[in-house]
């Protein structure tokens, strides 16, 4: 028998939200039907790229449950927190896209994780970051974590002090992740955090709120322009990005 050893690694456990509904939903609904299809169609499209990225540095590994994904990277170097936390933003915003939400936790630890097994402290850690405090649909990282700068960077500290991951400011970054145009991808994300409804159940709503509120720290959409709102500002229309100058950006 192979010897089985832990590593320290980063890992990210990530959960979709609401999906035992949507599974019950989706048997009389064929839209919903689809809309599991193709967040499920995500995580796997999502793996199969992922572990194809040939680095033995990095050991990047992913495994999918159902609604749940690990993603984890040896942890011996800055790139490895980077890479994972660049694996979030692609996965957080591509179900967005679709109307799905997502929350998890991020943390370093002993974990062993190969193509088909992943068990260990950390991926305990992570899960027990994203049922107990992450509550919001974000990814919150631990304090072994988010060694990159905060504010400006990947990441954000929200109301309580938590500090999570900043998909929507962080488009750039992911490259050809995204395929859309930033006018595009920005006003499909706003169409569908705009157009999920409220439902008189307080748990459910308090994360339609939490969503709002980051989109509205993020950027602001009037018609056709899209303005950013972390600095340096951009003007976004469908033709072009360019930096953006107001009465409060003048010295």
């Amino acid at each position: 028998m192979n010897t089985i050893n832990y590593q320290e690694r980063n890992v990210a456990f990530i959960d979709i939200l609401g999906f035992s509904n949507l599974i019950n939903k989706s048997e009389t609904n064929p839209q919903i039907l689809i809309d599991v299809y193709e967040s499920l169609k995500i995580l796997k499209e999502y793996k199969d790229n992922i572990t194809s990225f040939n680095s033995d540095e990095l050991s990047p590994q992913v495994s999918v449950f159902s609604d749940n994904v690990v993603i984890s990277y040896i942890n011996n170097n800055k790139d490895s927190e980077y890479y994972l936390v660049l694996d979030c933003i692609v996965l957080y915003l591509s179900l967005l896209a679709k109307g799905i939400l997502v929350r998890g936790g991020i943390t370093t630890g002993a974990l062993y994780h190969d193509k088909d097994i992943v068990f260990g402290p950390a991926l305990v850690k992570a899960y027990h970051i994203e049922s107990n405090y992450s509550i919001y649909p974000r990814i919150v990282c631990d304090d072994t974590n988010y060694g990159l700068i905060i504010e400006g960077s990947l990441y954000k500290r929200d109301f309580d002090g938590l500090v999570y991951i900043d998909p929507i400011d962080n488009l750039e970054a992911v490259g050809n992740g995204i395929k859309e145009s930033p006018y595009e991808f920005l006003s499909k994300i706003y169409n569908v955090i705009m157009g999920i409804e409220f439902t008189n159940n307080l748990g459910v709503d308090a994360k339609i709120l939490w969503l709002r509120n980051y989109m509205n720290r993020c950027f602001i959409k009037d018609e056709d322009k899209i303005v950013t709102l972390n600095q340096p500002r951009y003007l976004i229309t469908p033709d072009k990005v360019s930096r953006y100058f107001d009465e409060s950006d003048k010295i």
